[in-house]
């Protein structure tokens, strides 16, 4: 197995885990995106969110939740260079099962929670006008999103080793995201 070392970053919708994994890769970092998975597995360039959420649901439903996570990990894998030694960061970890069964893994070593108030996660959405996040933005202020779950959010709690906040400015972001690298002795790129 070629990822020595797994760490795990989760967070809600709008919470700035792509922010957090492009600090990591201008740092020399690798960050794969838990969602470009699908992406590539499923070719859903030109779906709805809607359209995407239910692909996902239905291959996560007809390979199950542990097969998924294998082929991930199998995915990863087959993208890191031979001689990569450093932490290989796993971007988006949104549902209670998936951050259960990545947690138990020899090779996750940490789970970080990105939080952000949801004022900020909505101003991001709407910043970031993509196609995908359409119905986020009013499931966000009727209370339904993932936020809303109160598995993942117990999962959360349970698993989280390392929290970052993000109060909105990419300059302090990657600041935090320093400290962290420094907390966990990781080399990077200054």
């Amino acid at each position: 197995m070629k990822v020595q070392k797994l760490i795990v970053v989760m967070g809600y919708p709008g919470s700035g885990k792509t922010t957090v994994a492009e600090i990591l890769r201008q740092k020399g970092l690798i960050a794969f995106e838990f969602f470009d998975y699908f992406k590539n597995t499923l070719a859903m360039q030109d779906m709805s969110r809607q359209e995407i959420l239910k692909a996902v649901k239905d291959y996560v439903q007809r390979k199950g939740r542990e097969a998924v996570i294998s082929g991930i990990i199998l995915w990863i894998e087959g993208k890191i260079p031979r001689k990569y030694d450093r932490p290989v960061f796993l971007i988006g970890a949104r549902h209670s099962a998936d951050v259960k069964i990545l947690k138990s893994l020899r090779t996750v070593a940490f789970c970080i929670l990105v939080r952000s108030s949801k004022k900020k996660r909505v101003y991001r959405i709407i910043e970031r006008n993509r196609a995908i996040d359409k119905g986020v933005i009013n499931e966000i202020k009727n209370k339904n999103d993932i936020a809303g779950d109160k598995e993942l959010t117990t999962c959360i709690k349970e698993h989280t080793d390392y929290i970052i906040e993000n109060y909105g400015k990419v300059k302090d972001l990657k600041k935090k995201v320093d400290l962290l690298l420094n907390e966990l002795g990781v080399y990077y790129e200054s």
